[in-house]
């Protein structure tokens, strides 16, 4: 064995394979997007400062919201739930 890991079908591999895009490609995506809004609401007659302090509101909401949500949902006990419950 050497530092690459051995893969004994393809479909493992081109699993791991597709998956080292997606982070990339979401940084690619959300860098577009923050251009196309800066530059609509450029448009629109927004100051730069006003552009920038929308993307520090947004960005601190989301800080707060993956504090206050997010870790605490990954502290729930799921013991003794039945599958119904999820499916409705």
């Amino acid at each position: 064995d050497g530092v690459f890991p051995v893969y004994h079908d393809i479909l493992a591999f081109l699993t791991r394979f597709v998956t080292h895009f997606a982070a990339p490609g979401f940084f690619l995506l959300m860098g577009v997007g923050m251009f196309l809004f800066a530059r609509s609401r450029s448009e629109r007659g927004w100051s730069r400062w006003a552009i920038v302090r929308h993307f520090l509101i947004r960005g601190l909401l989301l800080m707060v919201l993956q504090v206050l949500v997010v870790n605490r949902a990954w502290e729930l006990s799921l013991q003794g739930w039945d599958v119904t419950i999820y499916i409705g």
